[in-house]
């Protein structure tokens, strides 16, 4: 834990904004480093309900990589506070940002915390979408989405239930992903864990 994210998290956000501001010239202090450490604030400010103020933080955020990590966290927040039309927006602006980063691994990366974080909120037609749309990163994604899926699937939302199944041939072409996903099924569907096991040995 950082100094700054120590302080944030005693709900001194004027004071963690002032630390930021007080070191960002020394000379270690990149704007890699600055942009994290108020992502983090921004972050624990939506922890704190303090949505609008969260947001305006996170929308002045320069890295791209870094504004993108906290506006997922906000549209996180807004999903469990029961704010699901905003959060939704917020989703869309991450993804926005995410979409530009230059570094190809980096807006990956992005992009699968983005949509494992919309199925988490129950976003699960956006997500499956996603997944279906980024045929290069599929096999990064479908493990955390579908997982994500199956623990809200097995809370009893029908939804993710769809979702889940929708993208399960995707698991298809992988030996170690449809294992997984056999795993996953076996858990979501217990009563049929004999009949799943028998059929992954080939019985």
């Amino acid at each position: 834990m950082t100094i700054v994210g120590g302080v944030a998290r005693t709900g001194m956000f004027e004071q963690a904004l002032q630390v930021v501001a007080g070191i960002e010239d020394v000379w270690w202090w990149d704007a890699n480093s600055r942009a994290k450490a108020l992502s983090g604030i921004a972050e624990e400010m939506a922890k704190a309900g303090m949505f609008d103020q969260a947001l305006k933080l996170a929308e002045g955020i320069k890295e791209a990589w870094w504004q993108a990590t906290a506006l997922v966290k906000i549209a996180e927040e807004m999903a469990k506070a029961g704010m699901e039309e905003r959060a939704r927006e917020i989703f869309d602006q991450a993804l926005r940002v995410a979409e530009g980063i230059e570094d190809a691994e980096r807006r990956a990366e992005a992009l699968k915390e983005i949509t494992v974080e919309m199925a988490r909120a129950g976003e699960v037609e956006r997500a499956v979408s996603i997944v279906e749309r980024e045929t290069r990163m599929r096999t990064e994604m479908l493990p955390p989405v579908l997982k994500a899926l199956a623990e809200r699937a097995r809370e009893g939302d029908g939804k993710s239930k769809g979702g889940f199944l929708k993208l399960l041939p995707w698991c298809g072409w992988s030996l170690e992903l449809a294992y997984e996903a056999c795993g996953w099924l076996a858990w979501l569907y217990p009563e049929q864990g004999e009949a799943i096991a028998k059929a992954v040995r080939g019985e």
